[in-house]
């Protein structure tokens, strides 16, 4: 079927009641449960706690990758912020995002070298701007207003992978404990890398992108990231948008050097 938003904001989310009789005369109903399993904790009654959950319409998972530099020459100091956010109804849990930074910036060791790796919350004006900051442990996390009600505040401290280097481990979310997003969050990664040479650059360009993926009750959830800190730059409450970061090899430049010989 096709979604059509037609000026609203979402998240979305659908659900149907059964219902049905007896030849006795006795009648029943069930409200539906998000996924494929009316009855996910096997008991025999698909109408217990938790198994009246709405289904999700749209992406629920949205990320963005915004890549700066402020450095002139090299080594260049390159900044990538990762951000991760909510836009469903129900808790996303099992994130995950990865990236390979030798796909992007070659050679670990010889052309770029990693500097820091951080959790931070969401510092884009139009993130900020919706709702209240919940501060745990240099992971910052906030929820959306009209969402309040809605959001846990067990957020874990520990969102970014402490092991996460770009090059044998590219996992950039914490996956002991596995991470969840209550709806209306956002989280951000911040990794830092020294870069060495321009022997990457492709076109001109060093660019970058990554999917980061999750669950929300029975429904997975993946989005290839939007470039800047928005996962959702069009403000249409559905991260569809799709880009990849880059940065000039000009704000880079290397001082080439000529001489004649006589």
């Amino acid at each position: 079927m096709r979604f059509a938003l037609n000026g609203a904001v979402g998240p979305f989310t659908n659900g149907v009641v059964a219902s049905a009789g007896s030849p006795l005369g006795a009648s029943t109903s069930d409200v539906s449960d998000d996924g494929i399993d009316p009855d996910p904790d096997g008991n025999g009654d698909p109408g217990g706690p938790a198994e009246s959950d709405p289904t999700p319409i749209g992406i629920a998972l949205g990320s963005a990758l915004e890549m700066t530099t402020t450095t002139t020459g090299l080594p260049a100091r390159i900044t990538l912020v990762y951000t991760f956010e909510n836009f469903g109804s129900g808790m996303i849990d099992n994130l995950s995002a990865t990236n390979d930074l030798t796909a992007v910036f070659g050679i670990q060791g010889v052309d770029w070298t990693l500097f820091s790796v951080a959790a931070q919350r969401p510092a884009d004006p139009a993130i900020n701007q919706l709702g209240s900051e919940n501060r745990v442990w240099g992971a910052e996390f906030r929820e959306r207003e009209d969402l309040k009600t809605n959001v846990s505040k067990a957020t874990p401290p520990d969102f970014a992978n402490p092991d996460f280097d770009g090059f044998l481990d590219f996992e950039l979310i914490n996956q002991a404990p596995m991470q969840s997003l209550a709806a209306g969050n956002a989280g951000q990664v911040v990794v830092v890398i020294d870069l060495l040479t321009l022997d990457a650059v492709i076109a001109g360009q060093l660019c970058n992108q990554v999917t980061a993926s999750g669950t929300m009750g029975g429904t997975a959830f993946s989005d290839s990231s939007a470039d800047g800190q928005d996962p959702d730059p069009s403000d249409d409450g559905i991260p569809d948008e799709s880009a990849s970061s880059c940065i000039s090899a000009g704000v880079v430049p290397v001082t080439l050097m000529s001489f004649e010989v006589n």
